[in-house]
């Protein structure tokens, strides 16, 4: 009788380490499958960043070819700097307004 107990034990323990190195091996494969989806989710990001960043370059040369095209034949400067050419005020005598030419409404 004590060696049928101790059999049952023994095949108890034996099903207890099984199931507990099942449990592991299951923890371990789930563990490595969401580091690699972290791995992918991270490639996936860089390549997007590669793409939107080559956009970029390439909308920064359109515009330097746009600026350099559109050149202010005095100043030599690109036209959209906001550089008004000089012109001398018209000067009024103090005390009242400049004149403005009126337009039609």
């Amino acid at each position: 009788m004590a060696s049928a107990y101790g059999w049952a034990g023994v095949t108890l323990g034996v099903l207890l380490i099984l199931g507990t190195l099942v449990a592991s091996l299951r923890w371990m494969l789930k563990r490595g499958e969401d580091r690699q989806a972290y791995l992918d989710e991270i490639e996936r990001l860089k390549r997007e960043r590669a793409e939107v960043e080559a956009k970029l370059r390439a909308a920064i040369a359109a515009l330097e070819v746009v600026r350099a095209t559109s050149r202010d034949s005095a100043s030599g400067l690109p036209s959209d700097l906001g550089v008004q050419s000089r012109q001398k005020p018209v000067r009024g005598t103090l005390g009242q307004p400049p004149h403005r030419p009126e337009t039609p409404a």
